[in-house]
C-alpha cells in the first residue's frame, strides 16, 4: 500500500511547477490554462498530490482536446485541486465505475493502449489523505475532476 509523507506546501506552486515541466514535454501541442490563487496552502504528500495531478492530466492528454484547465482556489476553508478538459468526456453510465482498477472506458474509434489503473491510484491517494473529491461529465463535454484538501493557515 502506499504511504503518504506530508509536508505543508502550496498547492498553486506546485502545478505551476508540474505545468512548466509538462509544457516543455509536450512541445506547444497542448494549452495548459492555469487559474491559482495565492492561498492555497495544504497538507499533504506533494508526491502523491502530484501524482494524482499527472495521472488526470495524461487522461486529458489522450481524451481531452487540446486544452487544459488546472485550478487552485479557496472553497470556503477547504483548498480546491480543479483538473478539466474539453474533450470526449464520460458517458454518465459509466461515472460510477472510473474508480475501479482495471476498468476502462472504450473511447469510440480509439485504442486506449492503457491499463485503466490510473484512476483507482488516484481514488487511492485521495482517500488515504481522508480528503473529498468527484468528478462531473458527460459525453462530449469533457471532464472536471475536482479535489478538496483541507487548508493550511499561513
Amino acid at each position: 500500500t502506499l504511504k503518504l509523507n506530508r509536508t505543508v506546501f502550496s498547492l498553486s506552486d506546485l502545478i505551476q511547477s508540474f505545468c512548466a515541466n509538462m509544457q516543455a514535454v509536450d512541445r506547444g501541442e497542448h494549452e495548459f490554462r492555469l487559474f491559482l490563487e495565492p492561498d492555497t496552502r495544504i497538507y499533504a504528500d506533494v508526491n502523491r498530490v502530484e501524482q494524482i495531478i499527472q495521472n488526470l492530466v495524461n487522461n486529458s492528454l489522450k481524451y481531452g482536446g487540446k486544452v487544459i484547465d488546472l485550478k487552485a482556489g479557496r472553497v470556503q476553508d477547504m483548498v480546491r485541486l480543479e483538473i478539466i478538459d474539453y474533450g470526449e468526456g464520460i458517458p454518465k453510465e459509466k461515472l460510477p465505475y472510473i474508480w475501479t482498477k482495471y476498468y476502462r472506458i472504450k473511447p469510440y474509434g480509439k485504442e486506449s493502449g492503457n491499463a485503466g489503473v490510473g484512476l483507482s491510484i488516484v481514488k487511492e491517494i485521495a482517500e488515504m489523505h481522508g480528503i473529498a473529491y468527484g468528478v462531473n461529465s458527460d459525453v462530449n463535454q469533457g471532464a472536471r475532476f475536482w479535489f478538496d484538501f483541507p487548508c493550511e493557515a499561513l
